[in-house]
């Protein structure tokens, strides 16, 4: 008879500790106002992402996520910065971080956009200060192997769409537009001679009638908001 009530007990504690478990790993938290960001550095470990979301008041404790960890096992957690703006349980929040679900913007520069049109949509999409972007821009130190008289980078911040973080400067984006311009010329210097364009003439030049429209969107994540 003892046997039986201890056996009994120790499966209504296990049936109460299942349902707490139950309840952190899927009950909906949000410990912060607004929105909040988490930025998780590559090779963080499991313990560490679980201490930089409890902080943030993103899971209610360490123990939540990592609970959620055993649950999924197998999933690997991707690196990137996110943001949370709503509450979520703790198997949520890992599944977006095993997605990969980051925050980004997309700069879309299309063809016929000039440097003044590019800092208006870093500025639109709050990257920062058009004035700032255009000062990057104004510096041909990028290019002056192609183009030693080429006064800014104009004609060299090539034509494409973006992916951009919350922590990319006037100056990166310079780079990054540049490096594609590189990578777009190097492609056409593998075609016959008689096909290739002069180095020195920037992709602007070399087109008749660019079109002038385009677009600048932010996009939150996979799963985030979107505005044009």
């Amino acid at each position: 008879m003892r046997i039986a009530r201890r056996l009994g007990m120790l499966a209504l504690l296990a049936a109460l500790a299942g349902g707490f478990a139950i309840f952190r790993l899927t009950g909906p938290y949000r410990g912060f106002e607004g929105e909040t960001f988490v930025d998780i550095p590559r090779g963080a470990s499991t313990g560490a992402i679980a201490r930089m979301l409890a902080e943030a008041g993103v899971v209610r404790s360490p123990w939540d996520f990592l609970l959620a960890r055993v649950a999924r096992r197998g999933r690997t957690l991707q690196a990137g910065e996110y943001r949370f703006e709503r509450p979520a349980s703790a198997l949520e929040v890992l599944g977006r971080i095993a997605r990969g679900d980051v925050f980004y913007y997309d700069l879309v520069a299309p063809e016929g956009w000039n440097m003044f049109d590019i800092a208006a949509s870093v500025e639109k999409l709050g990257l920062f200060p058009a004035d700032r972007f255009l000062e990057a821009a104004r510096d041909p130190a990028l290019i002056s192997d192609l183009d030693p008289k080429a006064p800014t980078l104009e004609g060299y911040l090539f034509p494409d769409t973006y992916r951009l973080s919350r922590h990319t400067t006037p100056e990166q984006l310079c780079r990054i537009m540049t490096a594609r311009f590189r990578a777009v010329w190097r492609d056409l210097r593998r075609r016959p001679a008689r096909m290739r364009p002069s180095p020195w003439l920037p992709w602007w030049k070399r087109k008749a009638g660019p079109p002038r429209s385009g677009r600048a969107s932010r996009r939150c994540s996979k799963t985030g908001c979107a505005s044009a």
